[in-house]
């Protein structure tokens, strides 16, 4: 009842006059799927959101099949990521206009999980938004790295705007 309530709060996707954009974003630790599907995607349908920042999607046998049914089964269409970004995974709405994507392999350490980060550049309305999903290492050292190499790939997706401030 109280999760309901909650998502019942947020405000509902729009385009404002001023050509501004109000998103929904979620994001989900789907578990390389091993639950149930349907359940998986009724729960993503109910959040209604415009971008989907999936962790631990499918990445073996048949990950494109499987990707591509939860996006139809939550009424969105896949972006980017999955197997070819090591398991970080980019559903979106019809409301974006993609203009472009990227999967990135991150460095192996050996002995550990590959990680990898699932990019793109989309517009909602007058928004244009560089967006990453990423599921990055549970080491402390390597995590630092990773999340330096994620605020590089966040610059360099080229969306600061002239009137935002420099980092």
């Amino acid at each position: 009842m109280l999760a309901a309530m909650a998502i019942s709060e947020l405000p509902n996707s729009r385009t404002e006059s001023d050509g501004s954009a109000v998103l929904r974003v979620l994001s989900y630790n789907v578990r390389s799927m091993r639950d149930d599907e349907d359940a998986l995607a009724r729960v993503i349908r109910a959040c209604a959101p415009d971008l989907v920042f999936v962790q631990e999607a499918p990445r073996f046998f048949r990950w494109r099949k499987h990707a591509a049914r939860l996006a139809a089964k939550s009424e969105l269409v896949m972006l980017s990521g999955g197997a070819t970004a090591a398991g970080p995974m980019l559903l979106c709405s019809l409301r974006a206009t993609v203009e472009r994507t990227e999967d990135v392999l991150l460095p192996l350490t050996p002995g550990l999980h590959r990680r990898g980060l699932a990019t793109a550049v989309v517009r909602f309305a007058g928004a244009r938004l560089g967006v990453i999903s990423c599921h990055l290492s549970l080491r402390q050292d390597e995590r630092y790295a990773q999340a330096g190499m994620v605020l590089d790939r966040v610059a360099a997706l080229g969306t600061r705007t002239p009137s935002s401030p420099a980092t």
